[in-house]
């Protein structure tokens, strides 16, 4: 079984050029068969990576990565889903909810951790101290703010005051 999927933060500017695989506009990135993803992404390019050392390969593996992409970059959107994701990738938004699946996972318990893990840094982050907690929640995607407590509490055991003061 491999292990959970993790995002990784993002490298600075000159990294990605260097790290960088073939560049697909995005416009593009529907129409292309499985074929062409596979090649194009023979080696891991994404912002995610599985936390397996041996990074899949194959159509559904550079398509998982091209979800994983898709979720990262629209984290702030409430109405984010897989729905929403599956037609960015031209499938359905059940074939993207199995690609979680296959990992463990699924795609909501992912967008979940994301926007998570994106309030708790900008938490514990001295930058966004002018924003409150709520308008961080909001920020990252969460509708109700009770929800996000609830969440917040049961991932990290604290909550997100309890967080921000010990930064503070």
């Amino acid at each position: 079984m491999q292990g959970p999927i993790v995002a990784l933060p993002p490298a600075p500017k000159s990294l990605e050029r260097i790290r960088a695989r073939p560049t697909i506009p995005i416009s593009s990135r529907a129409l292309m068969t499985s074929h062409q993803i596979n090649r194009a992404f023979e080696a891991p390019a994404s912002k995610a990576y599985v936390a397996n050392p041996s990074w899949r390969r194959g159509p559904r593996a550079a398509r998982l990565r091209l979800a994983i992409d898709y979720v990262l970059d629209h984290l702030a959107d409430a109405g984010l889903n897989a729905e929403r994701a599956g037609k960015y990738l031209s499938v359905s938004g059940r074939a993207v909810q199995m690609l979680f699946e296959a990992e463990g996972t699924t795609f909501s318990s992912f967008v979940r951790e994301q926007r998570l893990h994106r309030a708790f840094r900008q938490l514990r982050d001295p930058g966004f101290d002018t924003l409150s907690i709520s308008q961080i929640a909001y920020a990252a995607g969460f509708v109700d703010l009770s929800h996000f407590n609830r969440c917040f509490r049961r991932r990290f055991g604290d909550t997100p005051s309890g967080v921000r003061r010990v930064e503070a």
